[in-house]
């Protein structure tokens, strides 16, 4: 049986649901969005199949994700999206709106605008998916990238010209004044309004009538609008700018407007002032520092002697002419050869023309003068063509200085040759030895209290510790966050106090307070007494560890909303045009809300006449089923605003459109072309030159001011590269600025051009590289600097002579404005001068760097010249920043008004710090050399060509016995036994010939004796007579020593020819110097004489290895062996031992080796005899102390069964026990002794702790009660030692375990020993159990037990005391 139910309703539901699905799919292609519905939870995403296309994908295959699209996302807008997102989603903002650019399949790059909405949440609020649309704005931003080029290229030209553009709607009366305009005068873009009064305000009253005056002559009669004036700047003073402009005229000649620009020339300007200041404190500097200056003209050969030149040379008559070769007369004669060489290399076409000596010059009195000489030589033309023009220079008479100078050389000669001398006599060498650490793992260790006593380099680097930082000023805690503070010390420092370590996680800070996460392992620290004192810590830096456990975000971009959260407006229309449904955005472009848009059609939001020009459009929907038309819209404020409607027609005669406001693209598009206008205005009107030229230097473009600065047609500059423009010098350098351009670089440098007419001008060029439709094209501004550069020239010229000047004095010179108080430097060539050249300061900051000691002499000197006007003079020391001193000398003049009050004083100052410290130092050269001439160990003197005596020392009196009364009467060879001094005389000749001479003298005593000297003497001056100056050791010690010394080599040849092993000793070549004749009979050579050979000819078999330790040797090293195999030529073996050591000669370098070798063949084979004998024995010894413990342990057992019988009897059990102990402590030695391979001495630690252990088995001690602690450095002690000692032990320890704990008492066995200083061993055996009673004396005690400890410790000499705190503790000390 069949049944049927009527399904139309949901067929026509289901065709319904398709009619909607392919109009949203109409609808959104028209409009160009995609959808996407993105699942927070997983980060998948559904999107339609515009989403995918408009990225150029296949809708069929295209799958979507969070992370795919985060992979497409441009790397410059991750951040910016990333942020905007997590802010929505966390609900900090409202929306999620955000524009972006995403990789398309075929790698470009699409400009995207995201709109979304959170759909849905879970109970806990948390969001759960997102809807949204993907909308291409990429021809809006397209747009708005061509403003910005093109607001860019006029930011370049502009900036590049350094010129502010202005311009005048003379019809309207409105003002443009570009950014740059603004910038010269130091405000901000629309800091001021555009209009004519920004510009008349700001001109300075005395040019305000000159600057409106040419303008009228400009639209009146068409002359050209240049001129200079000043404008006023934001901070109140004015700049120096040239203003040009040029006019447009109408059809009947009336101005309509005016363009033009300003360009700063302040520098120029100032240039210009600092010209005129410079050669006014040139004369100035000249006057006050008595330098003198000349300038000499090589084309008319005329000198110019300054007035203080004329002084230094001694020219009377002022404005005297004289001409070179007279000057050259002046100089002195012994300088004239070298003066002649520095001029012809100054004047050299080929050199650099600087001329830089010192020379004497004999003035016409007679008198001698030292001069400083400076100049600088100019030059004109090229190659063989260039020669000398003029030459400018400064003469400083330095007289003085050279003076101090030759004295203190004098006195410093005389000096170190007598320093010299004595070294010889005293010198050794010294040597010294580096040791060098290295450091361990990460390691850290501090007190209990933190503060930190060492830290590892290792941890010292993961703590960017410093190299020489001292820790021990830090504690730990500063370097651990402070929040775990009280996690360190409750949990890590607890812990570690009660377990002994703790290992975890936490942070330290480093030195810079950076974090890094650690591993760290604390230890407690115990010194060998069990106390507690400190911590230690190994830390492992898992900095990257954590990193790898940080995840990265997921599903950090998350999708808007469908059609509803769409970011352009969304109609539904009928067929009469009127609006069905609308959307949010639709709401917002419009300004209605969705009540008033649905009483509404799109008619009713336009102007009639965009009505009636669009409705043509609107028609062809329904023909061609879809639109995009660009519309004007109304909005309910009345304001009209630009939009572009995307419609489709749907089913049942309705269009759906999308509505995208466009306004601010349309104004864009306006912008663009106007900044384009700007752009051609500001090239075109500029006075600069500007170029456009590819990355070779082929011209592209040119404005009209290159066309008229260069003299070539347009045509025939486009035809050019700027290599031909270039001079060659600089076109050189073209292929690097254009790497550095392309490379990003914007290039600010000087050049010369070409004209076309040959001639060339410098320019300043700034240049920067352009991307102009794929192509790298570089955009130069050149500005013609001719003026500036002969400003410029002049001002040099100005100030090199005035430098020159100075230069030679090491001077800067100084003016002291009274107005202000402020004083100014210039033109120091003194790095060394402690002064901030061209910054005013004030008197007191001067004052403040003045040495203390000298300020009130530097007051003096100012207020001497500001009281009666006088030149001012003034000698001081000031403080350098570094601490150190300078001497400074200043002079000036005081300038003053008509009323008598100070305007400024002008002056030099010069550093003199080397003049003063060489009048320091001839004082205290002087004193040295009186001081080291008194002090000498033997004599010293000074005599004249008579030989009379000039000077002497005190020697002459303590050696000789000659009294100062009697020097002055004596000549040098009165002081000289007869038979030397003929031989003496002729050396003195030749010390006043050659200038110096030594020799080996007898001097002659007072009393008639001899002291024989060794004397050097040197010609020296003293007050201007020639003089010899010397001094004399006594050599009596050498002669002796030398003597000595033969008779030493003398026993030494016999020594070593009968010495009882082999001896030769060598040179550093290995050839014989010496040798035993042991040493020939060892190596069977016979009578050979062996001197002078070399060892590897006499022993041609000597091994490589053999010769390696030679050379060692000869390096300083020693070489020995006890015991070598030496194999002769006929196969027989023999034994010997050897030593080589480097000998040195006096002077400590290794002259050679000395070989010692002892043949030891009968010892070696005696003492192998010997071994095998003691192996024997030692054999023989440790089975007797087997058989002798064994028999022990027999007598144990049999002690111990009988112990066993006496049941009855129980004392008499315990003594036969305590004998059993007593023998088995004896055993026990004897085990030990046959276990060990020293069969003299026994291991105290190993046999205490058997020794003990068998105690505690023995009466059963329940080791959890009584607790045993052995405390025993590593001793042995000797055999007859180790019985009683072992048997001591075994009646205390027994005592304490049979006694000492009772009942269930608990307590502590301890016994420690250590070795003291003076060699005895401290053995301390103790309890903490009940003690000893109270009137037991432990030196008569009836007990057995007791009376063995007194008796053993007798028998090993030992102290035995007896302590009863706190338990029972014997201490005995005995040598082990």
């Amino acid at each position: 049986m069949a049944s049927f139910i009527d399904i139309s309703d949901r067929k026509q539901a289901e065709q319904a649901l398709r009619e909607s699905e392919e109009q949203l799919r109409l609808s959104l292609r028209a409009a160009g969005q995609g959808l996407y519905d993105l699942d927070l939870t997983t980060g998948d995403a559904k999107v339609s199949p515009e989403y995918a296309t408009m990225i150029g994908h296949d809708p069929a295959t295209f799958e979507e994700s969070n992370a795919k699209w985060a992979e497409r996302l441009h790397p410059d807008d991750r951040e910016k999206v990333y942020s905007t997102f997590d802010a929505y989603v966390r609900g900090e903002v409202s929306g999620y709106d955000v524009e972006f650019r995403q990789r398309t399949s075929t790698g470009g790059w699409l400009w995207t605008l995201s709109i979304g909405s959170i759909v849905a949440h879970d109970a806990d609020g948390k969001p759960l998916r997102m809807l949204g649309t993907h909308t291409d704005i990429s021809r809006r931003k397209l747009a708005e990238e061509a403003l910005r080029d093109s607001e860019a290229r006029y930011r370049r030209a502009e900036r590049g010209t350094n010129d502010g553009l202005w311009e005048w709607d003379i019809a309207s009366g409105e003002h443009y004044f570009s950014i740059r305009w603004l910038e010269l005068l130091g405000y901000l873009p629309d800091e001021l309004p555009n209009r004519l009064e920004t510009f008349t305000e700001r001109v300075h009253p005395n040019d305000f009538s000159a600057a409106w005056e040419a303008a009228e002559r400009h639209l009146q009669s068409r002359q050209p609008y240049d001129m200079e004036l000043r404008l006023r700047h934001k901070r109140g003073d004015y700049l120096w700018v040239r203003s040009r402009g040029q006019a447009e005229w109408d059809a009947a000649g009336k101005p309509v407007r005016m363009t033009g620009s300003i360009t700063d020339i302040t520098e120029r300007r100032r240039t210009e002032q600092a010209l005129r200041e410079s050669e006014y404190r040139l004369g100035q500097a000249i006057r006050v520092a008595q330098i003198g200056i000349f300038d000499h003209d090589h084309r008319t050969d005329e000198i110019y002697w300054s007035r203080e030149q004329q002084i230094i040379n001694g020219w009377c008559e002022e404005n005297q002419r004289v001409a070179l070769a007279d000057y050259i007369n002046l100089v002195h004669p012994g300088d004239r050869e070298r003066i002649a060489e520095a001029v012809r290399l100054a004047h050299d076409p080929k050199g650099d023309g600087l001329f830089d000596i010192e020379h004497r010059i004999i003035r016409p009195d007679g008198s001698l003068r030292w001069l400083d000489t400076r100049s600088q030589t100019y030059f004109e033309g090229e190659g063989t063509a260039r020669q000398p023009i003029r030459t400018v220079g400064a003469v400083l008479d330095v007289t003085e200085r050279k003076q101090a100078e030759d004295a203190v050389g004098r006195a410093r000669d005389e000096a170190e040759r007598a320093l010299a001398d004595l070294s010889v006599a005293s010198a050794r060498a010294e040597q010294f030895y580096r040791l060098c650490e290295a450091a361990g793992q990460d390691i850290g260790i501090s007190r209990l209290d933190g503060t930190l006593t060492y830290m590892n380099p290792a941890f010292r680097t993961l703590l960017e510790f410093p190299d020489g930082d001292d820790v021990t000023r830090r504690a730990f805690w500063e370097l651990v966050p402070s929040e775990n503070h009280q996690f360190l010390a409750e949990s890590v420092l607890t812990q570690t106090r009660e377990t002994g370590t703790w290992s975890g996680e936490f942070d330290l800070l480093t030195l810079t307070g950076k974090r890094v996460p650690i591993i760290n392992t604390v230890v407690l620290l115990r010194d060998p007494d069990g106390t507690v004192f400190g911590y230690s810590n190994i830390a492992t830096d898992i900095t990257e560890q954590k990193r790898s456990e940080q995840a990265l975000r997921e599903s950090e971009e998350r999708f808007r909303a469908y059609i509803e959260y769409a970011p352009t407006g969304l109609v539904v229309l009928d067929e009469n045009g009127r609006y069905v449904d609308v959307n949010p955005a639709s709401c917002r472009i419009s300004g209605y809300d969705r009540e008033e848009l649905l009483r509404m059609g799109v008619g009713d939001l336009t102007t009639p006449e965009a009505k009636a020009e669009s409705r043509p459009s609107f028609d062809r929907i329904k023909q061609d089923g879809a639109i995009e038309v660009d519309w004007l819209l109304r909005q309910k404020s009345g304001e009209l605003r630009q939009i572009s409607i995307a419609a489709v027609r749907l089913t049942g005669n309705r269009s759906m459109g999308f509505i995208t406001d466009i306004t601010e693209r349309k104004r864009a598009e306006q912008a663009l072309r106007e900044s384009e206008l700007r752009y051609r205005t500001l090239i075109e009107t500029s006075s600069d030159a500007i170029f456009l030229m590819d990355l070779t230097g082929r011209i592209r473009a040119a404005n009209p001011a290159a066309v008229k600065m260069h003299g070539y047609s347009k045509e025939e500059l486009f035809s050019m590269r700027m290599q031909e423009l270039d001079v060659p010098d600089d076109a050189a350098n073209l292929p690097d600025r254009m790497r550095r351009l392309r490379a990003g670089e914007s290039l600010t440098f000087e050049v010369a051009h070409r004209r076309k007419d040959g001639t060339t001008f410098p320019l300043e060029v700034i240049a920067s590289a352009v991307e102009i439709g794929g192509e790298w094209l570089v955009m130069g501004f050149n500005r013609d600097i001719t003026e500036r550069k002969r400003a410029e020239d002049a001002i040099r010229e100005s100030e090199a002579r005035l430098r020159i000047a100075l230069s030679a004095a090491t001077a800067v010179a100084f003016v002291w404005d009274a107005a202000t108080g402020s004083v100014s430097r210039y033109f120091s060539t003194e790095p060394a001068l402690p002064m901030n050249l061209h910054a005013p300061e004030s008197v007191a900051a001067v004052r403040a760097r003045v040495h203390p000691d000298d300020r009130e002499q530097f007051d003096a000197g100012i207020a001497a010249c500001l009281a009666d006007g006088s030149d001012y003079r003034n000698l001081y020391r000031v403080v350098r920043p570094d601490g150190t001193t300078r001497w400074l000398e200043e002079w000036g003049t005081l300038e003053s008004d008509p009323a008598g009050l100070p305007v400024c004083l002008t002056g030099i100052s010069i550093d003199v710090t080397e003049r003063k410290a060489a009048e320091q130092a001839l004082v205290e050269e002087k004193s040295l050399l009186q001081a080291m001439f008194g002090s000498l160990p033997g004599i010293a003197f000074a005599f004249d060509q008579s030989g009379r005596y000039v000077r002497w020392n005190h020697n002459y009196d303590t050696l000789l016995g000659w009294s100062d009364e009697e020097m002055t009467h004596h000549t040098a060879l009165d002081t000289i036994v007869p038979r030397d001094r003929e031989r003496i005389a002729a050396v003195i000749r030749d010390v006043f010939v050659l200038g110096e001479n030594s020799t080996e003298l007898h001097a002659l005593r007072k009393d008639g004796g001899e002291l024989p000297l060794f004397c050097t003497g040197v010609r020296v001056s003293l007050g201007g007579e020639p003089c010899v100056v010397g001094f004399g050791i006594d050599i009596s010690d050498r002669l002796e020593a030398e003597a000595a010394l033969r008779a030493s080599e003398e026993r030494l040849r016999i020594f070593i020819e009968n010495a009882p092993v082999g001896v030769a000793m060598f040179d550093r070549d290995m050839k014989y110097i010496s040798h035993s004749r042991r040493w020939l009979t060892d190596y069977g050579l016979g009578d050979q004489n062996l001197i002078g050979r070399s060892h590897y000819e006499v022993f041609p078999e000597v091994t490589d290895q053999w010769k390696e330790i030679h050379q060692r040797c000869l390096t300083g090293a020693s070489e020995r062996c006890e015991q070598d195999r030496f194999e002769r030529a006929d196969g027989t073996v023999d034994y010997l031992r050897w030593e080589i050591q480097p000998w040195t000669n006096v002077t400590g370098t290794v002259g050679g080796l000395v070989f010692l070798t002892e043949m030891i063949t009968d010892r070696v084979r005696a003492e192998e005899q010997i071994r095998l004998s003691l192996r024997e024995k030692e054999a023989m010894l440790k089975e007797i102390h087997h058989r002798v413990k064994n028999n022990l342990q027999v007598i144990s057992s049999l002690l111990s069964l009988q112990a066993a019988q006496l049941t009855t009897h129980p004392a008499a059990a315990d003594v036969l026990a305590e004998s059993q102990n007593r023998v088995r402590a004896m055993a026990l030695v004897h085990e030990t002794l046959y276990r060990s391979d020293d069969l003299a001495r026994v291991d105290l630690s190993r046999y205490i702790g058997e020794l003990c252990g068998f105690l505690f088995r023995s009466f059963g001690v329940d080791s959890a009660r009584v607790s045993l602690v052995i405390d025993v450095e590593s001793v042995t002690v000797s055999l007859e030692k180790t019985i009683p000692c072992g048997l001591l032990m075994n009646e205390i320890v027994s005592n304490s375990l049979k006694y000492a704990f009772p009942g269930t008492r608990s307590g502590t066995v301890s016994i420690r020993a250590r070795m003291q200083p003076d060699g005895r061993l401290s053995l301390t055996l103790a309890d903490d159990g009940v003690g000893l009673p109270a009137d037991l004396v432990i030196d008569s005690t009836p007990t057995l037990g007791l009376q063995l400890v007194n008796i053993l410790a007798d028998q090993l000499g030992g102290q035995l005391t007896l302590n009863r705190f706190g338990g029972t503790r014997f201490d005995l000390s005995f040598a082990p």
